[in-house]
């Protein structure tokens, strides 16, 4: 009696070919599984990140404190106009603010800070200053709303002259860093020549020459983080700036 060689061969041909099978679905499973991993991760990556960029666009921000205007000078204004006295009289030149970090926020850079204006006769963003000051009545006392008697001098001389309708500028109260605040009880006083910012011109002495905020004016002011995190904060000028030095707007 002989045996059927054929049938077993095609058996095991049959086995073998089913393992192989098996194998190549394992591997491709396995392979899935891999990119499923993969894809997973990143997504959770790309969710962490965002979360964290929404989370500083909400804690990031800065608190305004105070805020404060220099009035023009009426004794020095009471002459006709001329190439040393453009500014009108019983107007705001300069705004003084002063911010803290808000509750939770973290360290915020103030030099890659940005700030909208949006006053009565101009509307721009405004850029932090690399250097000091320039600004009528602006003296480094340290205390807020103090500016310089009688008009004080013009800030510092320095590059920023040429570009004082463009930018802000920054002085730590605490003597540290001028620029960074890092704990809770940080202040800095931001300056703005608010004339030369709304004349949108670096020359005071050219016209339109300084459009300093008159009595009664209001001015819109958005400072945005680099986090993207932004603190809204209106300026009201008084109706009344008569015999006044500063005011708290």
């Amino acid at each position: 009696m002989g045996f059927d060689t054929r049938a077993e061969s095609d058996r095991g041909q049959v086995g073998i070919g089913t393992l192989v099978v098996f194998i190549a679905m394992v591997l491709v499973a396995a392979i899935a599984a891999g990119v499923l991993l993969e894809t997973a991760g990143t997504l959770q990556n790309r969710a962490e990140q965002t979360g964290r960029e929404a989370t500083d666009q909400v804690l990031n921000r800065l608190t305004v404190v105070s805020s404060y205007g220099h009035v023009t000078d009426d004794v020095k204004n009471s002459a006709p106009k001329s190439s040393g006295d453009i500014m009108p009289n019983e107007s705001v030149d300069t705004v003084e603010l002063t911010v803290k970090l808000s509750p939770g926020s973290g360290p915020v850079n103030l030099s890659r800070a940005t700030i909208s204006w949006v006053g009565p006769e101009n509307s721009t963003t405004l850029v932090h200053g690399k250097v000091a000051s320039y600004a009528p009545g602006v003296v480094d006392r340290g205390e807020p709303g103090t500016f310089g008697v009688g008009g004080g001098g013009g800030g510092s001389q320095t590059d920023d002259q040429s570009h004082a309708h463009e930018v802000f500028n920054t002085h730590a109260l605490d003597g540290g860093d001028g620029t960074v605040l890092t704990e809770q009880d940080d202040q800095i006083e931001i300056r703005v020549n608010a004339g030369l910012v709304e004349a949108g011109t670096r020359d005071p002495l050219t016209p339109p020459y300084s459009e300093p905020l008159p009595s009664g004016s209001e001015v819109t002011l958005r400072i945005t983080t680099a986090s993207g995190a932004s603190t809204l904060h209106r300026l009201a000028v008084p109706v009344s700036l008569t015999e006044k030095s500063s005011v708290s707007l």
